[in-house]
């Protein structure tokens, strides 16, 4: 039953794969998605999948791939074959925020929920996730919303409008709810703070990180221990692409410490050829990633970048032998 959860989340989610409190009036606009997320959340992302998809960029990149025979070729190719195997036709989708709490255990202690944006018609999706499980899903009635559960109840989704749906763990369809009806307050606070400072990007994480994540770091990476919060963001403008990595520390010294390890390791990586043999091409990837990557500290605040044109990832990847 696991396996047709996770079957039902990368068809309905678009997990390919990868607030502002709304007091008691409740939520009438649905356009910003992060607005739904329950505050009781320590993870929250997003993925622009409009925006990808509709990147002429992104689509020559995705060319240079490497790919098992038979494979599809280009982006047109992997969305015709994804619609033909699953029904779903992924341009139909805008965006897609996710949220969780990663210090719960995974099973069926886990808490995780997706919103989706997009053109989609409710009873088509449903047929085809009833189609995909091998299961009727049936429904119940919550806040005036309609709630459609697999026969385990170990996912559910629910129509919130005609361009947004959730789909997730039972409490977390039902936290959504009640955040938009004005029940429960949407997300705020440190995530809602982290995600929001990642700015506009195709692809975004933010996350408070929980103590029990950090208990067991190896000696050799000890300043990991002190990350308190983390974003990650994949951001383009024009020919520019930048993978940005900010990570929040308990103290100004510790960012310090963190900085200082990650500047080494970039030193290391520069000479790695003298440790170990790499195939030169291999070796002209790591030079370049390594030119582009930037170690940058702000009091307890340490942020790890790489900025690439896409002539440059073009040819990394021409040149990785891809």
């Amino acid at each position: 039953m696991l396996r047709k959860s996770i079957i039902v989340l990368l068809i309905v989610a678009l997990a390919a794969s990868f607030a502002i409190g709304c007091g008691k009036k409740g939520i009438s606009n649905l356009s910003n998605l992060i607005e739904l997320v329950p505050q009781k959340a320590n993870l929250a992302g997003q993925v622009r999948l409009g925006q990808i998809l509709k990147d002429r960029d992104a689509s020559d990149i995705y060319k240079l791939v490497p790919t098992e025979p038979g494979s599809s070729r280009t982006f047109d190719e992997a969305l015709d074959k994804f619609q033909d195997e699953n029904g779903i036709d992924l341009k139909d989708f805008e965006e897609g925020v996710f949220f969780g709490d990663v210090s719960q255990p995974g099973g069926r202690e886990s808490y995780f929920g997706v919103l989706v944006k997009g053109n989609f018609a409710k009873d088509e999706l449903i047929s085809i996730i009833e189609e995909r499980t091998g299961e009727e899903l049936s429904s119940t009635s919550y806040k005036d919303h309609q709630i459609y559960v697999g026969r385990l109840q170990e996912f559910a989704i629910s129509f919130l409008s005609e361009e947004v749906f959730v789909v997730g763990v039972m409490d977390a369809v039902k936290d959504v709810i009640d955040v938009k009806v004005g029940d429960e307050p949407a997300l705020s606070g440190e995530v809602l703070e982290t995600y929001n400072g990642l700015g506009d990007a195709l692809v975004k994480i933010a996350m408070v990180v929980p103590p029990q994540l950090t208990q067991e770091v190896p000696p050799i990476v000890a300043p990991l221990a002190d990350v308190e919060k983390a974003g990650v963001a994949l951001t383009k403008n024009g020919e520019l692409v930048a993978l940005t990595i900010k990570l929040y520390l308990t103290s100004t010294e510790s960012a310090e410490s963190f900085a200082a390890m990650i500047t080494l390791a970039k030193s290391m990586g520069k000479n790695i050829q003298q440790m170990v043999p790499i195939p030169e091409e291999m070796l002209q990837v790591i030079q370049l990633l390594l030119d582009n990557l930037k170690v940058e500290r702000s009091d307890s605040l340490v942020i790890i970048s790489i900025e690439m044109t896409v002539s440059e990832i073009k040819a990394l990847m021409q040149g990785s032998g891809t």
